[in-house]
């Protein structure tokens, strides 16, 4: 998919979406958060904050993912599991680069594509442990899962801080591999849709082509919402 620029609404809760299998209600998720043992080492002030502006949207279907992930009291080797799906996939996505000075910034667009949460997250080059530290702690919530992307491989550093910090937490990380460019302008997509016409297909009938674009479809029904209606 192509990204033009583009500016969601800006909001500042930075609320994880809470996928169906996660087991909790969304009223009863402060108190769990504050008070299961099991999350002792997730201590932070900002958590009840986040647990606050939850959000439960429809099911969560990013099947290829699911079943890689691990929890610490799981897995004994704290880690971060890497996809090779996109992460545009993920209902809460992180998109991690680098930034001058010392203190880390983020942006944090709510309601993408209607259900999705995208943070791009700008790391410091220098003092960067403490820094993922501190955002993991004021802005990640416990048994929610992100799926991140890397532009600038500051991999190492997040399984460092959660090697070191969070060996008891619920932190659920993927690593994807893969960041789709998103579409908002159905000039744009006509665009692009004739491009691929032209180019790199033209020696193929739109019959092949539309079976193409059913697969990507089938297999990431929510990334390529808004092509069917052009191809």
């Amino acid at each position: 998919m192509i990204q033009k620029e583009y500016q969601p609404d800006i909001f500042d809760t930075g609320s994880p979406i809470i996928t169906s299998n996660i087991p909790c209600a969304t009223s009863n998720v402060a108190p769990s958060i504050s008070r299961d043992a099991n999350t002792a080492n997730f201590n932070t002030p900002d958590i009840s904050r986040i647990a606050d502006h939850l959000i439960t949207p429809d099911t969560d279907n990013d099947s290829e993912t699911i079943n890689t992930v691990h929890t610490s009291r799981e897995n004994p080797i704290i880690g971060i599991p890497i996809s090779e799906s996109a992460v545009n996939i993920g209902q809460n996505q992180l998109i991690i680069t680098s930034c001058s000075g010392s203190e880390y910034q983020k942006d944090i667009q709510n309601n993408l594509h209607k259900d999705k949460m995208r943070i791009t997250l700008k790391i410091p080059q220098h003092n960067t442990e403490p820094q993922i530290l501190d955002f993991i702690k004021t802005h990640i919530a416990p048994k929610v899962k992100y799926h991140l992307y890397f532009e600038v491989d500051f991999y190492k550093e997040f399984t460092k801080v959660l090697q070191t910090h969070f060996t008891d937490s619920r932190i659920i990380f993927i690593k994807c591999t893969k960041f789709l460019k998103d579409i908002y302008d159905k000039e744009q997509k006509d665009r692009i849709i004739k491009a691929i016409h032209e180019g790199r297909t033209n020696h193929r009938g739109i019959e092949e082509v539309t079976k193409e674009r059913d697969v990507l479809l089938a297999k990431h029904p929510k990334v390529c919402s808004g092509f069917h209606e052009q191809l």
